[in-house]
């Protein structure tokens, strides 16, 4: 009977552990493609002039820098959990 609890504990936690896989790296794909986003958008205000764009670009490095902390800060919980079973 407490080989069967055993097992059954150990099921979910592992199942716990793919699901946070799975969370995280979805997670880790959208952050990802914001900062590309980001990016790309700051990239295309190379050369405007003016106060505004001053502005727009100054928003977009807080964004990219924010969601990198992020990124970070996820990619460190998933350096802690526990590897997928095979």
């Amino acid at each position: 009977m407490l080989g069967s609890y055993n097992a059954a504990l150990k099921l979910i936690s592992s199942t716990r552990v793919v699901i946070m896989n799975n969370k995280n790296k979805e997670q880790t794909s959208k952050l990802t493609r914001e900062i590309w986003l980001f990016e790309q958008w700051l990239s295309s205000l190379d050369g405007q002039q003016g106060d505004t764009q001053e502005r727009i670009r100054s928003a977009y490095r807080e964004c990219i820098a924010s969601r990198q902390a992020e990124l970070l800060t996820l990619q460190g919980q998933m350096s802690r959990l526990v590897p997928e079973p095979a």
